[in-house]
């Protein structure tokens, strides 16, 4: 009994070292492309989360990515009529998809029942900013459930 204790305790901490190590790897993978000086970079502490949504707010959040793209699309299309074709097809399977989506959200009754996606990331950190100073941030990144994937991050500064 106590030996399947020790082997139990060992394994978790063996999974929390490998969430942790990989969080870091994912900020430190945004961080070396998004501050000015990264040789500067010194963590502070590091906090993961779970990031719940119940099935309605993800249906939201997907529709809200579609019409970003859509927008996007519109945005780069150049006019040209060679890409006129792909940049038509693309846009009708967006808005087939969000109306496909739009009727899930009207018909999915609004619970409380949350289920987990992914991680959230909060990490506070000191940087030299593009002026020189070194300033203490918090970063927060929105994470998939095996850190593949940088779903969104907020800078609070």
């Amino acid at each position: 009994m106590k030996k399947l204790l020790l082997v139990s305790c060992c394994l978790i901490i063996l999974s929390a070292c490998t969430k942790q190590q990989k969080a870091e790897k994912l900020i430190k993978k945004y961080l070396d492309i998004n501050l000015s000086n990264p040789d500067s970079y010194k963590a502070v502490s590091t906090k993961i989360d779970t990031f719940w949504v119940n099935k309605h707010m993800q249906l939201s959040m997907i529709l809200l990515r579609n019409e970003l793209s859509m927008d996007s699309l519109k945005s780069h299309f150049d006019g040209e009529a060679s890409h006129k074709a792909d940049y038509l097809a693309k846009i009708s399977i967006l808005k087939k998809d969000s109306a496909i989506l739009k009727k899930g959200i009207d018909s999915t009754p609004w619970t409380g029942k949350k289920f987990p996606i992914g991680w959230i990331i909060t990490h506070t950190y000191r940087a030299q900013k593009g002026f020189g100073a070194v300033k203490l941030d918090t970063l927060i990144i929105y994470t998939n459930t095996d850190f593949s994937k940088n779903l969104g991050t907020i800078e609070n500064d």
